[in-house]
């Protein structure tokens, strides 16, 4: 058993081919107090304007409910989310872009200094999103497959108003960011920072094999994130 163990090409392999045992690498997981262990002091709720921080970043992910998340940078470098919400997308046939108007109305009042959206599901949204907010503020995010090429660094293309980004590397770096306490939350222990915990737990980063018995990491996901 050991030596199976020794000549195993990852712990995963191991467990589930030899032990027959479900394996997950903490390391690469979201664990409830990497959240909310780095909770802070003096940011009791969500702010729903920029307040006194130097930078607002929000992402945009659409989807039949679309996610935004709005990042501040204060002027010591700490990095907090500061608010999370979602929009439902519109069906209706009279104001077809209601979801996104709304959105529009709620990110304005961060003033924000760059918004990064997904330019898969809705992603005609994005080229509204600069007509409105303006070029060199707003980028399309590409995502990159599930495994990794090895791009460490986002690609941005201010021309294009695009930034592409491995997906497998971008959220292992944010992961570890959170392990190490350099991302911040508001205090109040609410259901939308519940619901932001559910969606990273659901983020699964697991050793995947080919069909030349290479092993490598890939992401995916076991529900909403």
């Amino acid at each position: 058993m050991k030596r199976k163990e020794l000549n195993s090409k990852s712990r995963q392999q191991f467990y589930n081919y030899v032990l027959g045992q479900p394996f997950q690498d903490v390391s690469n997981a979201v664990v409830r107090n990497d959240i909310y262990n780095n909770r802070r002091a003096d940011l009791p709720n969500q702010l729903y304007d920029r307040g006194n921080y130097a930078r607002i970043s929000i992402g945009i992910d659409w989807g039949t409910r679309h996610w935004v998340s709005v990042m501040g940078l204060r002027n010591n470098g700490q990095v907090d989310l500061i608010r999370l919400f979602s929009v439902k997308e519109s069906t209706s046939e009279t104001d077809i872009e209601s979801d996104l108007n709304a959105i529009l109305y709620q990110i304005r009042a961060y003033r924000p200094d760059i918004v990064c959206a997904d330019l898969g599901y809705n992603g005609n949204y994005v080229s509204k999103l600069i007509s409105e907010m303006g070029v060199g503020r707003v980028f399309g995010v590409q995502v990159n497959p599930a495994k990794s090429n090895g791009a460490t660094n986002p690609v941005w293309s201010e021309t294009s108003s695009k930034v592409t980004i491995d997906k497998l590397t971008q959220n292992r770096i944010f992961i570890q960011e959170m392990k190490a306490g350099r991302i911040g939350f508001w205090e109040e222990q609410d259901e939308t920072l519940s619901t932001y915990f559910m969606h990273w737990s659901n983020v699964v980063i697991r050793d995947a094999e080919d069909n030349d018995g290479n092993v490598s990491k890939e992401i995916l996901r076991k529900g909403a994130d």
